[in-house]
């Protein structure tokens, strides 16, 4: 693995929301347990998308977040904690009751 890589945050089990710079905030990503990875030479977060809303079309893509576009980020405690605060979820209902088996 690059040594780069190796000092990276640890995003395991968090859902991360990254703002780019030069980028409106309203076009931030949130990412499911975002790894680092090397595209090109370049170094991205990569993850699946988290939704923030019922219509947002990016809901379970795959995100490549350039890192050196980052302005700063946000760390949830899960995907869970992220939809709850957004409003998605109720607190205390599991996020599989998004999809109607919680």
């Amino acid at each position: 693995m690059d040594p780069a890589i190796d000092i990276m945050p640890d995003f395991e089990g968090k859902a991360v929301t990254f703002y780019l710079t030069n980028v409106s905030p309203d076009c931030a990503s949130t990412l499911d347990s975002p790894r680092f990875e090397l595209h090109a030479g370049r170094l991205f977060a990569v993850g699946y998308s988290v939704s923030s809303n019922a219509n947002d079309w990016t809901a379970g893509a795959y995100v490549c977040v350039a890192w050196d576009q980052v302005s700063y980020y946000i760390v949830f405690d899960s995907a869970e904690d992220f939809a709850v605060r957004v409003g998605m979820l109720p607190r205390g209902r599991g996020i599989l009751g998004l999809f109607g088996f919680g």
